[in-house]
């Protein structure tokens, strides 16, 4: 094609549909009902963690079934398909069975997250302008924002309804964007590598190693960031809320931007600054506490957490080309949840050893400034 779809398309609205539902609902939604699930009694306070750590196993397997999946029923099936079983695990969420029951209830949407965002953002840009690629993705990315922005205002408002009526109004919009998207979703043949094609593209290994240090280095502030203000600063819980609310603002807006950015600018070089601004956004703490430098640090890493993610798709698309991209991409996306869950286990221990919160957010700078160097000297030409 000599031209493609818009930047607000059919496709990329039903692209930005799917992160919603996969990536939040599915899974930040969760965080916010925490304190509910605990209150209402279906969890005590030590049964949240293996919860998540359910839907990080689930993302894990979602990420290595997702491009299979797509090359064995075809894009159109297997959106279709994992956005109704996401709505499914949200509304299993309604009836408490019990630990066990919600704990694979967390892994199915943990499954469906990582697929839909594996296959959706890869399809929808197949049909992209090349010129207009990354404000494409950042229509389809604002999913993620608006789900972490839900995240921290609508679902703490719902969970005071209670806990299962908060699971059901979620699947509820879920099945509403599953129905809206239902004709939208373009059938694209995801086909397995040519002979000459087998192995991993040039400079791909770096790049997944990049994206993998930002699976570590945002974990301080998606984590711990609340509690840090809240009781380590001492500033209580609404001030702590207050500065997740600006981090889901900037991860409203984050997408666009850094759509924008590789538009102007190239993939490659975008994703480097984006990891540079994110490792600053993450050391401020160390040099500042006030109220105007915790706001500009949660509104940058918010901003660059969904931000990241869109720049590191299209660097994939960069490095595999059009037909690997899906490959591509959902190998990085499972050596970033691998990194992710276990990157939580050291920063916990890390925080243990150190008694120190400052301590984490100097790791998690450091983290992101080694992928930023990382990124920059990877190929700059999609040649392999």
């Amino acid at each position: 094609m000599s031209t493609g779809d818009p930047v607000l398309s059919p496709r990329s609205a039903a692209g930005l549909a799917a992160l919603l539902v996969g990536l939040g609902f599915g899974r930040f939604a969760y965080t916010a009902l925490v304190p509910g699930l605990i209150g209402e009694g279906w969890i005590d306070p030590t049964g949240a963690g293996p919860l998540a750590a359910a839907n990080f196993a689930g993302y894990l397997a979602g990420a290595v079934l997702g491009a299979p999946l797509a090359r064995r029923f075809g894009t159109r099936a297997t959106l279709r398909l994992t956005m109704i079983a996401t709505t499914l695990s949200l509304a299993a969420g309604m009836v408490p069975l019990g630990a066990v029951v919600l704990g694979l209830a967390r892994f199915g949407a943990g499954v469906g997250g990582a697929i839909l965002m594996v296959v959706a953002p890869t399809t929808v840009l197949r049909f992209a302008d090349p010129a207009r690629r990354g404000a494409v993705a950042g229509i389809v990315f604002t999913g993620i924002g608006l789900g972490i922005a839900a995240s921290g205002t609508v679902v703490p408002l719902l969970a005071k309804a209670g806990v299962a009526v908060t699971w059901g109004v979620l699947a509820a919009v879920a099945a509403l964007l599953a129905a809206l998207t239902w004709r939208a979703w373009p059938d694209v043949p995801v086909a397995p590598a040519a002979p000459h094609e087998k192995g991993l593209p040039k400079g791909f290994l770096l790049f997944a190693f990049a994206y993998c240090t930002d699976a570590a280095g945002f974990v301080p502030h998606t984590v711990y960031w609340v509690d840090w203000i809240a009781r380590d600063l001492g500033r209580g819980l609404a001030a702590g809320g207050l500065q997740w609310t600006f981090f889901g603002l900037g991860a409203m807006a984050g997408p666009i931007l850094a759509g924008r950015a590789a538009d102007r600018f190239g993939f490659r070089t975008a994703l480097a600054g984006g990891l540079a601004i994110k490792a600053a956004g993450v050391a401020l703490p160390l040099v500042a506490n006030g109220f105007v430098a915790l706001a500009i640090s949660s509104i940058v890493v918010g901003a660059l957490t969904p931000g990241c993610a869109l720049l590191a798709s299209g660097r994939a698309g960069e490095l595999a080309g059009p037909a690997r991209h899906a490959h591509a991409w959902a190998l990085a996306t499972a050596a970033f949840a691998c990194v992710q869950a276990l990157g939580a286990l050291a920063f916990s221990r890390l925080l243990a050893a150190s008694g120190s919160y400052l301590a984490l957010f100097a790791v998690g700078a450091a983290c992101l400034v080694v992928g930023t160097l990382a990124v920059l000297a990877g190929p700059k030409s999609a040649s392999r």
